[in-house]
């Protein structure tokens, strides 16, 4: 059977089954392209349907070639939620010479896919295994016993591998974060989402560095202003938080209204001229969270970043992220009091608020080729987010044009020093829950170390190429139980809970794979526009 075929199978399966969860369509798609003659006789047809298909590895490998066909379609695809750590049982490949890290890259490579690898929960070195004797490699555990290696017990571990480029996504625990950030200046510009960025950030780097319900704000994408730090040798010795609390979610009209913005944002601009001086020899590191629902207050705190001269942090390398779109989804038709933070556009039609952030866009895109190029951050440049994919609420009509627009609009400005990193796409290769909309602990982690490939030396990066995580609220598999609803644990917000749980990111290696070699399990092509796929390619050529 044909990939023509298989596609128009999918289509009439939607067109008829379409009330079906997407899991069960895909899959019955994939069973019923099997048979001796079909290209696609690697698909098991035994496999089952959803979750019990998805955890065969051999189904996992089919499914990126049945999404490709209703990519082409136009047809909106999705990855299933998986209820429980999956493990590949595909048969392993002979071993491969590992890819190199990929480094700095105009478009942040997210077309991929995430296997999660050691979901029994085994020992797992933080350092490459040693060579065991032929007698002992055959039980790991008998190995641990014989050998003094450093392990710890991790739950699972993420894979990440990339179709379609040479080269793959570094590991670093903080130690290679505070070696490659040292004397920098993290700049995040955003609503909730980019605070929660921020905050599990700070965590990696300083344990316990921010904490929302013992430092006084809430992740609300409204009232938290900024955050300030300022983090030496994994200790905060500089924090502000700028939250204007005491709010419902009926107070947040006109909360970014351009009159409330003149009064607040110069106030929270000016806490910024508070941090002590800059000493690039002590390892200073300094991570800035800055509001901006929309464009024109991200336009705003850049202006701000400019004109901040005190202690010398004008000398500081800058390295900007940014990450605005959602509150112009949350606008478009907007009748109630929570969405109205800018009354002004609040109710407005899907054309005028697509109008309005692709204006605010090119604008932005403007400021960036000097900021990023020859202004503050030229020497680690910027990456600008596309709003993310975080549930099924997301597949709404004005998110999916939001990003489509943000890829469309943001294409004239990319360049090594305005990197564009596909947000949507990414999260949807991993294999995580969002919390009521906003990422997790270990997805954010994970962010991370995609964000810091365009930063960091890409040989300053562990050994080992899995990433665990290591904590009791790192996934939100772990939370959910004990938090089913929006509040938990005291917190207004679940995702603060987990937050300040310190979830850890660590290197792990699979014994399975330290055995056999590098395993690539990736085929078919790589859904990403083929603009972005050329500048990665024409990147890892000119290295």
């Amino acid at each position: 059977m044909t990939s023509h075929i298989i596609s128009q199978r999918i289509g009439w399966l939607l067109e008829n089954e379409g009330d079906k969860p997407c899991e069960e369509i895909w899959a019955e798609a994939v069973s019923q392209s099997t048979g001796s003659e079909s290209p696609h006789h690697h698909c098991p047809a035994w496999a089952g349907k959803g979750n019990a298909a998805w955890r065969n590895g051999i189904f996992r490998e089919c499914w990126d070639v049945i999404r490709a066909c209703g990519h082409t379609m136009g047809v909106v695809t999705c990855t299933p939620s998986l209820s429980a750590a999956t493990e590949v049982k595909a048969s392993a490949k002979h071993g491969k010479a590992l890819p190199p890290v990929c480094g700095r890259m105009p478009v942040v490579p997210s077309w991929g896919s995430v296997t999660e690898r050691l979901a029994s929960g085994e020992m797992v070195p933080r350092l490459p295994l040693p060579k065991f004797p032929k007698s002992v490699v055959g039980s790991f555990s008998q190995a641990l016993h014989c050998h003094s290696v450093n392990v710890m017990k991790v739950d699972d571990a993420w894979d990440f591998q990339l179709q379609e480029t040479p080269c793959r996504m570094g590991v670093r625990e903080a130690s290679h974060m505070e070696s490659c950030l040292a004397g920098s200046w993290i700049v995040i510009i955003g609503a909730s989402q980019a605070s929660v960025w921020t905050q599990q950030f700070a965590n990696l780097l300083a344990p316990g560095a921010l904490d929302s319900r013992r430092d006084g704000f809430v992740s609300d994408g409204v009232y938290l202003h900024a955050v300030d730090l300022v983090i030496e040798k994994g200790k905060v010795v500089h924090k502000v938080v700028e939250f204007e609390g005491g709010h419902l979610l009926e107070d947040h009209r006109g909360a970014h209204s351009d009159a409330h913005d003149a009064i607040e944002m110069p106030q929270t601009y000016a806490r910024l001229a508070e941090a002590p001086p800059y000493n690039r020899s002590s390892g200073q590191i300094r991570l800035t969270h800055l509001i901006a629902e929309f464009w024109d207050e991200a336009e705003t705190a850049l202006v701000a970043l400019d004109l901040i001269s005190p202690g010398g942090w004008k000398k500081s390398p800058m390295f900007l992220i940014m990450g605005v779109g959602l509150w112009y989804g949350y606008a478009k038709g907007c009748a109630l009091d929570w969405c109205a933070t800018r009354p002004s556009i609040a109710g407005l039609d899907l054309e005028s608020i697509l109008e309005m952030f692709t204006a605010g866009l090119r604008r932005m895109g403007e400021k960036l080729q000097t900021f990023c190029t020859s202004g503050r951050a030229a020497v680690h440049g910027c990456t600008v987010m596309s709003i993310e994919y975080c549930s099924e609420l997301y597949q709404n009509t004005v998110y999916v044009h939001l990003h489509q627009a943000m890829k469309r609009g943001i294409k004239p400005y990319v360049s090594d020093k305005i990197r564009y990193f596909d947000l949507w796409e990414f999260l949807e290769q991993v294999p995580e829950d969002c919390l009521f909309g906003h990422m997790s602990p270990a997805s954010t982690s994970f962010l991370i170390q995609a964000l810091l490939d365009g930063v960091c030396p890409a040989n300053d990066v562990a050994d080992a190429t899995l990433i665990a995580f290591v904590g009791k609220a790192c996934r939100s598999r772990q939370i959910v139980p004990d938090c089913p609803g929006i509040s938990c644990g005291g917190y207004m917000y679940t995702w603060d809970f987990a937050l300040a749980q310190n979830c850890k990111l660590v290197a792990a290696v699979d014994p399975v794979l330290e055995e056999k070699g590098y395993q690539p399990i990736m085929a078919g092509p790589a859904l990403a526009a083929p603009w972005m796929l050329r500048a990665s390619a024409q990147a890892t050529q000119a290295k």
